[in-house]
């Protein structure tokens, strides 16, 4: 059985109106596209160890590490992701989730 797939993303959004239109309105259909769902949306986390200064986190989570590494590297994500970029300073991370064994 194929270990579920999570991107987690670390944002410090500098410009929010270029963030809120050129990505974030946009990347929710392509998620979508991929079977990627948002399952934490935080946009006043509370940082309780190291030094991070972000001002949202995000996990997504996909079936499968392939079917996140598809979204990640597809043509259409790689389209906006600079928007990202433009707008924000980020970390994201590909991770594998915990194969449970019944």
């Amino acid at each position: 059985m194929a270990r579920k797939g999570y991107l987690l993303a670390e944002v410090k959004v500098f410009d929010s109106k270029h963030f809120q239109t050129e990505y974030a309105s946009k990347v929710n259909a392509i998620l979508s596209e991929f079977g990627g769902v948002v399952i934490v949306a935080d946009d006043d986390p509370k940082v309780v160890e190291g030094g991070r200064d972000v001002s949202r986190v995000v996990i997504i989570e996909f079936e499968s590490t392939d079917r996140l590494k598809e979204f990640y590297e597809s043509d259409v994500y790689q389209t906006i992701a600079p928007e990202r970029l433009r707008s924000a300073h980020s970390h994201l991370y590909m991770l594998a989730g915990v194969q449970v064994l019944a």
